[in-house]
Formats: C-alpha cells, structure tokens, sequence
C-alpha cells in the first residue's frame, strides 16, 4: 500500500461556500479528500473548534494565503497554501510549508513575480510540478523577505466532479439551438474576447444568456445544466493586462501585470475541463489549454470564428469523440487526481 492511501487527518481552511472563487476550489478538495477515505473537515476564519476541544497536530492543512487569519499553526503538521504570501508565518513555528502555485509559464502581479522553469521541477503528471528546494524570491516584492527552506506544488484545478459522478450519457442531452448560456463574472481581463464572442452570437441571432451566480447563487446542479443546454460550450482567455491581485495596476515590479493575461502565461482554467466531464467538447482560445487536452477541445485564435467552429461541431457532435474525453477527464483531471497529488507531496513519495 501506498503512504498516500494512508489515512489522514485533512483540515480544509477555506472561504465559505459561495463567498469567493476559491470557495468552490476547497469545496471540491473536501469532498474529494472524504471520498478518499480520510478524515476530512472544512473550517473558516469564523467557524472553527477550539484547540482545546479539537486536536490540530499530525494533520494535513489546505488553506489560502488570505484566508488563513487564524489558522491554528502546528509544528507537527504540514500545510499546503495556495497563494503563500507569507511562508514565514508558518516556517518560524517549525510547520512544514507546501506553497500551492498556478501552473503557469510565467505571472508577475502583486502576489507573485516569477518565470516558471519546468525542467528544474519534478514533473509528477502532465499538470502538476514539484518544487523540494521552494524561497520566496518569486514572491511580489512587497511579500519578498528572503525566506528560504519551504517546497512548492505548481498545479491547476479539476471538475468539481467525482470520477464515478461524470455521466458519459450526458453526451446526449439537448441542446437549446438559440440560446448561449454564460455563468461567471463578466468584464475584467476576458472582456475585449467576450465582446468578440456575445458579437458573434448576436449576427447569428443566438442569444447571450447571463447568470451572474454572485448575485444569484445556483447549486452545482443547475450550473452544470444550463452548461449541458448551451448551444455551444466554450471559454475564453483573456489577453487584458488587468488583474484583481493587481488593484488594478497595469505594471508592478517595472513590467506589465500578466496575472489577468491567461492567453499569454499559460492558465489552465477549471471551466474547461468541467465542460469536458459535462459532457460537452468545448471551444478554447488558449494555446495552453489546447496543448494540454488536445483533440478534447477545439481552438481558434479568433474567438468571433471559435463560435462558428463550435457551431459547426454541434451540428454533428462526434459522441464517440466526447466520450474519450470524458473517460480522460475521469481518469485525469478531478479534485481526486489533486488529492492524490497532495498526498504523495505529503507522504515525500515524489
């Protein structure tokens, strides 16, 4: 057996659900570590037992870099922070510190200032790299210390999905001809692409369907069917210099905010690979996203003619095609792939 089949005591320190984007990320981590088999809680800066009533050594944390506040520190136990801004919170308590990083070519933003060398890494699958000899150089500079001693875990998100919960029978769902459904948050660094999709849904007189889940929160359940009813599925990078992490800033660090630029470096995005295992073959106009999955997306530069090339693909969908891809997504791209990953990070097994 396996140390990563070993069960673990798992703490989820994470935003509540609905309240941020990564609350969905450590939803999915929770319910995949559960499945597993291990010991698996999911707490918050405002809900979380005391440390007398409840043990928090020997345990594996995954946690968020601006959502760790109160985060009980162990020295016994090993946390895996996404976003780690401030290792040394951690490391001057004698903790073990994995800082959870995007997979990405490069990203220069507040947070992180940093070119990634793949070759220098241990490569565990196709999406997930291994740092052992992690510092903080590659930190914005306003988290920058000098901190060395930590590792890091370059990785992308998943489907929200169990593998046993992806439907291959989904494939055949019906699709509404004249109705393109958009749930997410419109406007920053997408925009201009978006503009160039709702443009070409409109000359074709297919209509742009909002759902603005911030303002009307939906189950899991109806996201993933009104993604089953759209005429067409696809996502779209953006190539804007803006970024959240960057207040809005268009240079840090003298040079250009990149973290909001997907197109240029690299972001995997979870939406994708959801449609996949949805049971859609989705649109992308994203290199990275096309040399990582392949012929399970279609891509196309130009994101007015990407809605012709899904269009095209929908009037005679190869079932056969979306099946496989599935079966990939299934196999490789859900939150237990990632906790497994976590896992042998945790047990040294890399």
């Amino acid at each position: 057996m396996k140390l990563r089949d070993k069960k673990v005591k798992v703490i989820i320190w994470g935003f509540p659900l609905d309240s941020h984007t990564h609350s969905y990320t450590h939803y999915s981590l929770h319910k995949a570590f559960k499945h597993l088999g291990h010991d698996a809680y999911w707490f918050h800066d405002e809900n979380y037992p005391d440390p007398k009533q409840f043990d928090y050594r020997n345990c594996l944390f995954v946690t968020e870099g601006f959502c760790d506040g109160k985060i009980p520190i162990e020295k016994s136990s090993t946390y895996f922070v996404h976003n780690a801004v401030n290792p040394g919170k951690y490391l001057e308590k004698g903790a073990r510190l994995v800082d959870i990083r995007f997979n990405v070519s490069e990203i220069n933003d507040d947070n992180y200032n940093m070119v990634l060398d793949k070759e220098s890494l241990v490569k565990m699958n196709d999406c997930t790299f291994y740092n052992p000899k992690a510092d903080d150089s590659v930190l914005g500079d306003k988290f920058k210390t000098g901190v060395t001693g930590y590792e890091a875990l370059h990785t992308i998100w998943a489907t929200n999905l169990l593998p046993e919960e992806i439907n291959t029978e989904w494939r055949f769902f019906p699709r509404e001809k004249d109705t393109f459904y958009f749930i997410g948050t419109l406007g920053g660094s997408p925009a201009l692409e978006m503009e160039k999709v709702q443009r070409s849904l409109h000359d074709k007189k297919i209509k742009f369907a909002y759902q603005n889940p911030w303002q009307n929160p939906m189950s899991f359940d109806e996201n993933r069917k009104y993604l089953q009813m759209s005429c067409v599925s696809l996502d779209v990078r953006g190539s804007d210099h803006y970024h959240t992490n960057s207040g809005g800033k268009l240079e840090v660090h003298g040079k250009p905010v990149t973290g909001g630029n997907h197109k240029k470096i690299g972001f995997i995005p979870c939406r994708t690979i959801k449609q996949i295992s949805y049971g859609r073959l989705p649109g992308t106009n994203s290199k990275a996203v096309k040399e990582l999955l392949g012929d399970y997306v279609m891509y196309n530069d130009d994101e007015y003619m990407l809605v012709d090339q899904c269009l095209q693909f929908e009037r005679n969908p190869d079932t056969d095609l979306i099946e496989e891809a599935m079966e990939h997504i299934k196999n490789n791209h859900t939150f237990v792939n990632r906790c497994k990953s976590i896992l042998s990070v945790y047990h040294k097994e890399v």
